[in-house]
Parts: structure tokens; C-alpha cells; sequence
């Protein structure tokens, strides 16, 4: 289960939830936890004029469009995001976009020997197709 295995990592977020839609499209909600402060840039919070304390703990829904970039990364395009009910304005989407992104990307290019051949989704599935046997059962 997702939810655990983010809880035992020590990660961002926890109860994740997602669910698979037509286009390569997907939306997720979750919850953010303390670790989270740590992700965002204290310029990027200046930037937006969030308060810290506003960061963890807060229920998250967004919905984003994910394709093959390269053989090795992806290119996300998130197309709306909400924290508890408040919308996230445009700027910080692409903001967030593009540090989301990264990250994935990041974390894709420690990996020896992981590929993406073809990556896609439809109503509740996901296929891929590539070389995942180099993937750690935890990814820092």
C-alpha cells in the first residue's frame, strides 16, 4: 500500500490516493507531513506569501497530465491543485509544476539502468513498459 510505504520513509506525504484517468491524465490527494517544510525553498514561500505552519499537515488534491519525456524522465503538466479548499493560483502551479517535476526526474537519474519505453494511462490502469529492475524499495 502506497500510504504505508510513504509513512515508513519518512516522506512528504502520507494516505495517498490515485486514481488513473483517460490521456495519461491522473488526479491524487494526500495529506503533507512536517517533512514537507523542508522541500519547499524559503524564497518560494516568501515568493507566494505562505507561512510555514500553513505547509504540513494540510490535505492536498491535484490533477496532472504525465508523459514520457526521454527514455529516462517525464514531463508533468499539473493541471489544478487545491489545499484543504483553497485553489492554487496559476504562478504556483507552475511553480510546483516544475519542482515536482525535477524532483521525479531527480530521483529517476540515481537510478542505474532504469528506462522508460512507453508510459500510459487510461480509466483506472496504468501501463508501463521499460526496465525498472534497478528501482530500490526506497528512493531519498
Amino acid at each position: 500500500m502506497v500510504s504505508k510505504e510513504c509513512a515508513a520513509t519518512n516522506a512528504p506525504v502520507k494516505d495517498v490516493r490515485i486514481k488513473f484517468l483517460a490521456g495519461n491524465k491522473l488526479e491524487a490527494s494526500f495529506v503533507t507531513t512536517e517533512k514537507m517544510k523542508k522541500l519547499i525553498p524559503q524564497r518560494e514561500l516568501e515568493k507566494y506569501k505562505i507561512a510555514e505552519n500553513l505547509i504540513a499537515n494540510r490535505p492536498v488534491y491535484v490533477r496532472m497530465q504525465i508523459d514520457k519525456a526521454s527514455s529516462n524522465t517525464i514531463d508533468l503538466n499539473l493541471e489544478g491543485a487545491k489545499v484543504g479548499q483553497v485553489g492554487i493560483p496559476t504562478t504556483a502551479l507552475e511553480a510546483a509544476e516544475n519542482a515536482i517535476e525535477s524532483a521525479v526526474n531527480s530521483q529517476f537519474g540515481k537510478l542505474s539502468n532504469f528506462s522508460i519505453d512507453q508510459l500510459n494511462f487510461d480509466e483506472n490502469n496504468a501501463s508501463f513498459k521499460g526496465n525498472l529492475q534497478s528501482v530500490p524499495r526506497k528512493l531519498n
